[in-house]
């Protein structure tokens, strides 16, 4: 018996560095079902908490002044006619003031956004894309627009 005894030896002390890189697995994991849940929660459930919120606004806004800008530069590049540009300014404006509101204005007409809250800061942009949507424009509205848009976008609180 005392052979065996003599065979048994105390336990090997683990390296520190696996108990680091341990924690550093389990800080990833959390963090990447953080940013899962994040990536593809709703934008209304992500503005009712206060510093994801002001990082969703942040995004929101590049976002959009990027998309405003790709439409500025496919029409001057003639991949776009001019009414086909203004329905697309306009279409990214309201989809903007949506997700950064919750208003349901990509179904609003002019009339239903100037008896409500939005009608100071939407209606100038509309007001520069409703006749090149619905009339022949000036292609140089186009850009002007663009930069009203990409104002409104920039200045929205």
């Amino acid at each position: 018996m005392d052979d065996f005894v003599d065979i048994l030896y105390a336990p090997m002390a683990y390296p520190v560095w696996w108990l680091v890189g341990a924690v550093l697995v389990a800080v990833a994991a959390v963090a990447w079902v953080a940013g899962i849940y994040l990536w593809t929660a709703p934008v209304d459930r992500l503005r009712r908490i206060p510093i994801v919120r002001e990082v969703t606004y942040r995004v929101l806004r590049l976002k959009f002044m990027r998309s405003l800008g790709r439409v500025a530069e496919r029409h001057r590049a003639g991949g776009l006619d001019s009414r086909t540009a203004f329905h697309e300014i306009s279409r990214i404006f309201r989809q903007f003031v949506a997700f950064r509101t919750g208003y349901h204005v990509r179904e609003m007409t002019a009339a239903d956004i100037a008896r409500s809250p939005l009608a100071a800061s939407v209606l100038p942009v509309l007001e520069r894309t409703y006749p090149g949507q619905f009339d022949t424009a000036d292609p140089a509205g186009v850009d002007a627009a663009v930069a009203v848009a990409r104002t409104a976008v920039a200045r929205w609180t």
